[in-house]
């Protein structure tokens, strides 16, 4: 039961630290490219969003997701193990997929971060003693 626990918790640390570094990249992403003032978050808003943006900003948020991915990876493995690192890195896959098929970012996006996400997730394994399934009790 006890690794069980530590699993569900590893999992949860990651969605945590996945959602504060999410903030902070779209955080980011609001500075430098505010929305409209008159935006209400419809689908059509957000794409219209989306395709407006200048492309220095999707250089930019490349690597701000690759280290989203990376610590919430790393943090997800470091609490719970290998499973815990498993099930986050397949969670952010389909969020990431989902996110590059729903909105019409240039081509060259998707492809950088089909590119970079599964290298970021490599980066992202814990290396040495983790608690957990993985690891030594």
């Amino acid at each position: 039961m006890k690794k069980v626990l530590r699993v569900i918790a590893g999992v949860v640390a990651g969605i945590v630290v996945f959602f504060a570094v999410f903030m902070a990249v779209e955080g980011f992403s609001a500075i430098v490219h505010p929305y409209p003032a008159d935006f209400q978050g419809t689908h059509e808003e957000i794409v219209r969003q989306v395709k407006t943006y200048p492309a220095w900003v999707l250089v930019v948020v490349v690597p701000m997701w690759m280290a989203m991915i990376s610590l919430t990876a790393w943090t997800a493995g470091k609490v719970g193990g290998v499973v815990s690192y498993a099930i986050v890195s397949v969670l952010m896959t389909v969020a990431l997929f989902c996110n590059l098929t729903m909105l019409p970012y240039p081509i060259w996006f998707p492809m950088a971060m089909w590119i970079t996400g599964p290298w970021a997730v490599y980066l992202g394994l814990p290396k040495g003693k983790t608690r957990g399934v993985a690891g030594p009790e």
